[in-house]
This record gives structure tokens, C-alpha cells and sequence, in this order.
């Protein structure tokens, strides 16, 4: 399981000598500001929610720079092997937690169906706070559910890894503490207490979280919980239309179209995922006495079964997170219930020789679900693709360097040039809307206010531009809303100097007698 997972994040995260990805530049912005001033500024970014929210979490500020001084090693690189390696624990740790409950086998189909899905070796790697925070989550649970832990370890190591948790995603926080305080009053309903989990340690976590989101940074990371609260709150008068829950919620309802037959077979196999995982749950509480599965673990698959409902049915949920995020998250809890409901179903059609059978139809719905998770289907029929690693020369540039934030070596170089060269706050930066939230802010070190979107009615009196790769070696300029070809903007350069180029990144600064 530990070699999977490195191979499938390597495989990601080593394609470029450079970071990719969207949150991850400004995570990367965070972790050199406290790397050379050798500091932590706990006010830092007070009046700026998105900067504020990343410089509360310990996870991309001190535990990185303490890495890289320890290791000798460029900050690039600490995000692009060192975090890789550590998220690698994740599955071995839930396999561990889930061995508690189910055999080997089971449990190793589980961390191979949490592997296969395609964010953990794509979009996470962009998100270094949370593959740190995934680590004290899963161990969390771990301590939860464990049974040889005594009264005073188990506390211990819940105060401990629940401090880490906090400052390490505030996002994964909150959902960790709506899990267990739902568990708790579920089984105190019940009568059945949870061994490891107490009230006095929920109001800890409680306590501490917020205690933390409010009094670092100016409180930025508690205005954005209030904020993205609020949006959900308003996103309920559109309770009745389908479309509030996000594209990504559609399409894993089946209620968004194909664009072709090769996608709608990977779809295929992702519902086979899904009804497995339901059919698992509903046989969990059909016979899970029969089966001597835990009355806790029962408990947590169903909260994640729970939050999988939540995430489709309360408009706006999802987006707060993504949902590709939040289904990668509830698969910490409901990985087991797609072995469990393969066997179900070969139990229910009462086959002889049941292991074989439930062998052969797991086999034969995960493997082809990897295979396309992982693009690999659609790099062999040259198809369209989305990995970086098996099709970048195939994947449609804009697609590639906006969305991916794929960075080539001419735009950061580019990017570095800008930064030591030209005075940042004397002069007012322009760049695409790529550019602005990926290069300019990781390598550039250029905060995201200081810079404007390039546009077709851009007028540069006394001021920089700054051009990528997708500028100049593809002629493209990307806003917000829209796409130029380079050669529309060209009135915009009119009363620009070139000062750098080095074939694919190219800097301007307005001519000295321009008006």
C-alpha cells in the first residue's frame, strides 16, 4: 500500500521541476515568507482573508521551513517529495484503522479504491495543508476506534494529533468536528458510549479550534467559515434546482452528458463504486451483528454515508470545498462498504464458492476503474485526457496551464526575473488571470491584490506586464470570463518597452514618454 501510493504521487508530482497546482502557489507564497524572514508572523495578512486563512496553518508555514533546514533542501522540493511522502501514510493508515473491523483483504481492496480515485494523486498534490492534515485526521479515527489504547494514551494522543488537525486545515477541522460531536449524541441516544471519545474532549477540540481561528491572523480563517456558512445559508432558495449542488455533484448523479463513449464506460465503473458502497452500507446494518463488525465503525461509515447526502442534497455544500474533495474525504469511511457490498450481492444470489466470485467482481470493477482514473485508458484510445503525466502534449494549453496550473520553466524564470528586477510596489503589475493566481504569486513572490488582469481594454500608463508561456508560445490571453488571441491585444502594447524575454515569458514597462 505504501509503495502505491508513492508511485501513483510521484508519478504526479515529479512530471516538472516546479510546484502545479492552484491553492498550492499561494500555500508555496506563505511557506518562503516565513522560510526567509525565519519567522512566523501570527498577524500576518490580518485585512486579507485569503492570505490570512493560509498563514494560520502551521502545516505550510513552520512545519515546511523546518523541513527545508533540516534536509538542506529548496522549498520547491519540500512541497514536491517531502509532503508527497508523508501523504502517503493516509492509506496505510486507514488500513490500519480499517483492519480493526474487516480482514486484510478487505481492507487492502479499501486503501486501493481510496488510491484509485483520481484526487489523491492530482488535485491533493496542490493542497500541501491538507495532504499534512489528512495524516492527523485519519489518525484521530485511529485513536477513536482503537480498542487496545488505554483511558490515558488514547486522551493523549487525541490532544495531541487534534492540535495538529487544527492547525493544519481549517476546513477538515470542521468536518472532523461535526463527525464525532454527531457520533457522540448518536451514541448517547443510543447507550452506547463511544469508548475513546468523551464530551470533555469534543469541547476541547471545540474550544481550541476556535480559540485558534480567531486569535491568529486577525481571525481571517473564522470570517471565512462565517462566510462560506452564510453562502450555503443563501444557496437554500434554490433548494428545488438541480443545478445549485455544482457540476461535479451532477455528474456523479449520471445528470450531465458525455463527451465520449470512453467517458461514459469510466462513468460506468465510478456508478458500479458508488452502488457497491451503497449496497455495502445497507448489508452493514442488515447484518452487521452476524458479522461482528464494531458498533462504532458502523457509526462513522454511516456519518460518511450521511455526509455524501448532505453534499447532494443541501445546495451550495459542496462548492465550498469542491466536491471531488469532500467524496475523497468520505471515502475515509466508506472505502470498506464497496468490498462489503460486492460480497453482499454474491451472497444474495447465492453463489457456490463465494470468494472466487466476490474475488472476480471486485477485480473486475476496480481495475478498470484505476485504469481510467488514472487516464491511462484514454492515453492508450488518444482520447481526451487530463494527466499531466500521460498526455501533457495532448492536453488543450489553456485547459493545461489555468485549470492544471501546470508551470513551465520559461514562465517561472520569468516570473523570478520580474520579481528582483522591477519594483513591485512602485509600479502596478499586469498579467492574465492565470499568471496573477499561479506563477506571479508562487515564484514571483507578488501578492494577488498588486496584480491586474490583462484584458483587450487594459490601458498601461505606469506600468508592468508580464507574459507566460500560454502568451506568448500559444498566443493566448485568459481573463476571468474570456479568451484573446495575443494578436487582439496588440494595441495594448503599443507604448511598451521590452525589458526581458527569454523565449516564453517576455516583461514590458511602459515607454518614458508615453502619456
Amino acid at each position: 500500500i505504501f509503495m502505491i501510493a508513492i508511485a501513483l504521487l510521484f508519478h504526479s508530482s515529479l512530471i516538472s521541476n516546479y510546484i502545479c497546482g492552484n491553492d498550492i502557489n499561494l500555500e508555496y507564497y506563505t511557506f518562503r515568507l516565513t522560510h526567509e524572514n525565519e519567522y512566523w508572523n501570527s498577524t500576518a495578512y490580518s485585512t486579507e482573508q485569503a492570505y490570512g486563512r493560509f498563514n494560520s496553518m502551521l502545516g505550510i508555514t513552520i512545519l515546511p521551513t523546518v523541513y527545508s533546514n533540516m534536509l538542506s533542501m529548496d522549498e520547491t522540493w519540500i512541497l514536491k517529495i517531502i509532503y508527497p511522502l508523508i501523504f502517503s501514510l493516509v492509506p496505510l493508515s486507514l488500513y490500519k484503522t480499517w483492519q480493526m473491523n474487516v480482514n486484510k483483504k478487505i481492507a487492502f481492496i479499501s486503501a486501493f479504491l481510496f488510491m484509485s480515485q483520481l484526487t489523491f494523486y492530482t488535485e491533493l498534490l496542490g493542497l500541501a495543508r491538507q495532504m499534512v492534515a489528512e495524516l492527523f485526521f485519519v489518525l484521530l479515527f485511529t485513536v477513536i476506534l482503537c480498542k487496545k489504547l488505554d483511558s490515558i494514551s488514547s486522551k493523549v494522543c487525541f490532544i495531541v494529533f487534534s492540535v495538529a488537525l487544527i492547525t493544519s486545515h481549517y476546513a477538515l477541522s470542521i468536518i472532523f468536528l461535526f463527525l464525532i460531536s454527531i457520533a457522540w449524541i448518536f451514541t448517547s441516544l443510543r447507550k452506547k458510549k463511544l469508548k475513546n471519545l468523551t464530551l470533555g474532549l469534543i469541547i476541547f477540540f471545540f474550544v481550541i479550534m476556535f480559540f485558534w481561528y480567531i486569535y491568529t491572523s486577525g481571525s481571517t480563517s473564522f470570517e471565512s467559515l462565517l462566510y462560506f456558512g452564510d453562502r450555503v445559508y443563501n444557496s437554500l432558495s434554490d433548494f428545488f434546482d438541480p443545478a445549485s449542488r455544482g457540476t461535479q455533484v451532477m455528474r456523479g448523479l449520471g445528470m450531465e452528458g458525455v463527451e465520449s463513449q470512453w467517458q461514459a464506460v469510466s462513468r460506468g465503473f465510478a456508478y458500479a463504486t458508488e452502488f457497491f458502497i451503497i449496497v455495502g452500507f445497507i448489508a452493514l446494518w442488515v447484518k452487521w451483528k452476524k458479522q461482528n463488525f464494531d458498533w462504532e465503525f458502523a457509526v462513522f461509515s454511516s456519518l460518511g454515508i450521511v455526509l455524501l447526502a448532505m453534499c447532494v442534497v443541501v445546495p451550495g455544500l459542496a462548492s465550498t470545498l469542491n466536491m471531488t474533495r469532500f467524496y475523497h474525504i468520505i471515502l475515509f469511511f466508506v472505502s470498506p462498504l464497496f468490498a462489503l457490498g460486492c460480497k453482499a450481492l454474491i451472497d444474495l444470489l447465492g453463489k457456490r464458492k463465494k470468494q472466487i466470485y466476490v474475488s472476480f467482481l471486485t477485480v473486475m470493477v476496480l481495475v478498470p476503474y484505476f485504469l481510467f482514473q488514472t487516464n491511462f485508458v484514454y492515453e492508450v484510445t488518444k482520447s481526451k485526457a487530463w494527466s499531466v503525466s500521460l498526455s501533457k502534449n495532448r492536453i488543450d494549453k489553456i485547459y493545461l496551464y489555468s485549470s492544471i496550473g501546470f508551470l513551465e520553466e520559461q514562465g517561472v524564470l520569468g516570473a523570478c526575473w520580474l520579481s528582483q528586477n522591477v519594483g513591485k510596489k512602485q509600479n502596478q503589475i499586469y498579467a492574465d488571470f492565470p499568471s496573477q493566481y499561479k506563477v506571479l504569486t508562487g515564484y514571483g513572490g507578488v501578492n494577488r491584490g498588486d496584480v491586474r488582469v490583462l484584458s483587450n481594454t487594459s490601458k498601461i500608463v505606469n506600468g508592468v506586464v508580464y507574459l507566460s508561456p500560454l502568451n506568448v508560445i500559444h498566443g493566448k490571453i485568459v481573463s476571468r470570463t474570456s479568451v484573446w488571441n495575443y494578436t487582439e491585444l496588440s494595441s495594448v502594447f503599443d507604448n511598451l518597452n521590452k525589458v526581458y524575454t527569454n523565449g516564453g515569458s517576455e516583461v514590458y514597462v511602459a515607454a518614458v514618454d508615453s502619456p
